[in-house]
């Protein structure tokens, strides 16, 4: 399980990778100046180095289901605790298994 952090760290945490985030666009920056062949020759490499790589796919999630809505036909995705999760898409889910609805009893 993941460690849970107060708000004082978790925010000293943001400060932290902000800062670096900034500084890392900063010498991006001057390396796009001061070397502009070089640079753009880099990101070219790291493009295509990155080709053979596929990116991943969604596949099944357990422990959810999806179900139309009879009254507004919009498809929504649960869990088996009966939570909705997501949904209120005209088209079903891709890889989440459809369930039917219980019928009322009257």
């Amino acid at each position: 399980m993941a460690k849970m952090m107060n708000r004082k760290e978790i925010k000293a945490r943001k400060v932290v990778s902000g800062i670096a985030r900034g500084a890392l666009g900063v010498m991006e920056a001057k390396e796009a100046v001061t070397s502009p062949h070089t640079y753009v020759l880099k990101k070219v490499l790291e493009k295509a180095s990155k080709a053979d790589k596929v990116k991943m796919r969604r596949g099944t999630v357990k422990n959810r289901e999806q179900f139309l809505n009879p009254r507004n036909g919009r498809y929504y995705v649960r869990d088996r605790g009966g939570r909705i999760r997501y949904g209120g898409k005209k088209s079903p889910y891709k890889n989440i298994r459809m369930v039917k609805r219980r019928k009322r009893r009257k």
